[in-house]
């Protein structure tokens, strides 16, 4: 990969941020910075309030570094995809890029820092025969970084390993007011039920998933699910003690306001939402991180938030 922009693992040493900002020397700030003059069109972001502190964040730090952007992606120079998980959302991941880069092909298109796991969808290939616009791609976690750093993209994309977004917000004045809000009325049991909450599930009593129908794997999921998130509730709270009281929502499923105001009145966290857990570290929360079927916590808490949050990781 002679010659391509590459910042991560071998060139730049991961290391633990202590005031994310847009001063700092983050190559996705850099990245940014470099185009300031530019105007951005932020895709706008499905999915829970994790991912709208996700959007949140990005639209902070471009407002932060004086970048200009617009409602229209027709008039914007760069299309900005803010983080996150774009290969779990179809109407955000690389087949919706496909569409963009044809409706608007005369703009840069970048990937802010996300879990990326290049073997889905051939993302490489894609990327290099028809992303003749992407300039940009960068990683939230190691992992994430050497998926790209050894899907052999063009030498003319810039990968690079940084944070997610939402811990630019560490060191805002929006932080620091929610801090000095912030109240311990409970602790807070905030759980996925999904198929992510699970080990992932290869297997539907020993018969390979491939051999089983949709309808039977997607009941075993469901139920395996079902049964690890009861287990992480007990575990949850069986760790609390005198008059505290248990929360047991998933709050991801509320608006963004509601989701901060929860957050912030917790005394303590339990959690296998990553935005969860983020905010919750950045409100100085003792969080208990679970693992889900990826280890998408155990990876970003290593990566970014190991010298400073306080965060016990848990396996089940």
């Amino acid at each position: 990969m002679s010659g391509q922009s590459v910042v991560g693992l071998e060139a730049r040493p991961p290391r633990a941020i202590h005031a994310v900002s847009v001063n700092s020397d983050d190559p996705y700030f850099e990245f940014l910075r470099a185009r300031a003059g530019k105007i951005f069109y932020c895709l706008p972001y499905p999915g829970n309030a994790g991912d709208s502190l996700i959007q949140f964040a990005t639209e902070a730090c471009l407002s932060n570094l004086g970048i200009e952007t617009t409602l229209d992606p027709r008039a914007a120079d760069i299309i900005l995809v803010p983080g996150g998980n774009p290969g779990g959302w179809p109407d955000i991941g690389i087949d919706h890029w496909q569409i963009l880069w044809r409706r608007y092909p005369h703009a840069e298109f970048v990937v802010g820092p996300a879990g990326l796991c290049t073997d889905r969808a051939n993302w490489a290939q894609v990327i290099n025969t028809l992303g003749t616009r992407v300039t940009g791609l960068f990683a939230r976690d190691p992992a994430s970084f050497e998926a790209l750093h050894s899907a052999g993209l063009r030498k003319d994309i810039t990968i690079a390993l940084s944070h997610d977004p939402a811990l630019s917000l560490r060191g805002s004045q929006w932080l620091r007011s929610h801090r000095a809000a912030a109240t311990e009325e409970y602790v807070l049991a905030a759980f996925r039920d999904d198929r992510e909450a699970a080990q992932s599930c290869t297997s539907v009593f020993g018969i390979p998933r491939r051999l089983v129908s949709g309808r039977v794997y997607n009941w075993h999921v469901k139920r395996t699910a079902s049964r690890v998130r009861d287990q992480k509730l007990a575990r949850a709270e069986a760790s609390v003690t005198g008059a505290m009281t248990l929360r047991k929502e998933d709050v991801s499923r509320h608006r963004f306001e509601v989701f901060v105001e929860i957050i912030r009145a917790a005394r303590e966290v339990h959690t296998d939402r990553l935005h969860v857990a983020l905010l919750a570290a950045m409100l100085g929360k003792k969080v208990h991180a679970y693992q889900t079927a990826h280890d998408k916590l155990e990876r970003v808490y290593r990566h970014s938030l190991a010298s400073w949050a306080d965060v016990e990781l848990v396996r089940m």
